[in-house]
């Protein structure tokens, strides 16, 4: 499995996100997959455009803040926006944006301009920001990281999205068992209602995509 992992840890909100995901996605998997990671400083558009032509079809993952029509980087400079020009083939792979409202025109967008499958939220993604809250944030971050991992092992945008939502069903569970402390549940249940993909609209690209395949019809 190849991918390209970008994290922005700019501030409160998007420092947990991207140190849980440089933990659990990085960290444990960088001797197993071929991972082209931008850290930080690193997460620039210049280093993003090099990477996706340089690594073609390799999967792109991203946390960080975004907008309606971009993704914002390091120091919460432009990272993907609407309009883009993108170079032939540059965007030809599956793309995993956990951003804010990313979903809602660049993911199209990005299919529109040759993305196989494109997964992220429609809303402003929820969590627990609180320091006295700090210790149910992996409940939320989860289902994301399943997401990922499922599509490294070759599963299909379906079998992807149905592993993340039975995932969200599991983080569900076991907040439940904790007493559902702060009332997240809902919180946890309005993030899942509004993620988006292939399944959940064809706008958002092919079911049948892998990171190898675009799963166009023949």
């Amino acid at each position: 499995m190849q991918f390209i992992q970008v994290d922005t840890r700019n501030d409160n909100e998007s420092t947990p996100p991207g140190t849980f995901r440089k933990e659990r996605l990085y960290d444990n998997n960088i001797s197993h997959y071929a991972i082209e990671y931008l850290l930080d400083g690193d997460a620039t558009r210049d280093k993003l455009s090099h990477a996706l032509k340089e690594r073609p079809n390799w999967m792109l993952t991203c946390c960080s803040h975004g907008e309606y029509d971009e993704i914002l980087g390091y120091n919460n400079n432009e990272l993907l926006q609407v309009p883009e020009k993108f170079y032939n083939g540059e965007l030809e792979r599956v793309i995993h944006l956990k951003c804010c409202y990313a979903a809602e025109q660049l993911g199209p967008y990005l299919v529109a301009q040759g993305c196989w499958a494109f997964f992220g939220y429609n809303i402003q993604f929820g969590f627990p920001s609180s320091s006295e809250n700090s210790h149910l944030q992996g409940y939320f971050f989860e289902p994301d990281l399943k997401l990922v991992e499922v599509l490294a092992e070759g599963a299909t945008a379906k079998s992807a999205h149905a592993a993340l939502m039975d995932c969200y069903v599991q983080m569900e569970d076991e907040l439940l068992k904790l007493g559902n402390p702060g009332n997240y549940i809902g919180v946890l249940n309005y993030n899942k209602k509004h993620f988006c993909s292939p399944s959940t609209d064809k706008s958002f690209g092919e079911e049948s995509a892998t990171i190898d395949n675009p799963g166009y019809p023949a």
